[in-house]
This record gives C-alpha cells, structure tokens and sequence, in this order.
C-alpha cells in the first residue's frame, strides 16, 4: 500500500499495538506512507522516517460524521498537486475542519464558493 489514512484507533487495533507509537512503528513496515488523523488533535504523517505533525484546527463540531473521509479527500487533492507533506496535512486538517461544522457528513459542503472561502480562511491561520 502506497498511503495508508486510518485514524488513532484503527491504527492501534489493526497493528495489535498498546500504543499509537507502537502502532506506527508496526505500519511503517508495510506502507510507505502513513498518515494518522488524530481529531481534534490534528494529524500526523510518517514517511521514510520522517514524522511531520499537523495540530489541525478548533472549530464549532456540530457532528464528526464524514470528517476523515473529508480529511482524506483534501490530503490526496494536494498530495497529487504535488505539495509538500506539510501542506498535504494542513488542507485535509481543513476539509475534515469544516465537515464537522454541518450535519450529515457533507452538509457543510453544499455550496463550493462558501466552503472554497472556509478553506482559505482556515489556511490563512
């Protein structure tokens, strides 16, 4: 698998793993990229040994449904622009951000021009 995108938990109980260090440690061996979203707490990815953190952003959660799947979508939209890992982390930390704003898991994406504005509000943080 060349990106793996599960969040803290999963990845703790598909390594059989007691901690999220172990688990990552584990994964590392069989993926090439790895990425752990984290909630609240941001996300952080692991590529041949380097770690780069992302702290994510506080907003209003209204509910969490589609935050990761909106998380992965923004990840892999700037991992195939080619940006860095930095920015990869940043743009999937605002597009699960702005999914937990609305119910329903795209509730808060209804309108392109309003959510294209949300993103680059929460990147100019």
């Amino acid at each position: 698998t060349d990106i793996f995108l599960p969040n803290d938990d999963e990845a703790i109980q598909i390594a059989h793993a007691r901690t999220l260090n172990d688990a990552i440690e584990d994964l590392n061996k069989i993926v090439k990229i790895l990425v752990v979203k984290r909630g609240s707490e941001g996300a952080m990815l692991s590529v041949e040994g380097e770690i780069v953190f992302d702290e994510g952003f506080q907003v209003n959660a209204i509910e969490t449904t589609g935050a990761g799947d909106s998380f992965n979508a923004g990840f892999i939209h700037s991992y195939l622009k080619g940006a860095s890992w930095e920015k990869c982390l940043r743009l999937g930390n605002a597009c699960g951000a702005i999914a937990v704003t609305a119910v329903g898991g795209t509730g808060a994406y209804q309108d392109k021009a309003q959510v294209n504005e949300q993103i680059q509000s929460l990147l100019e943080q």
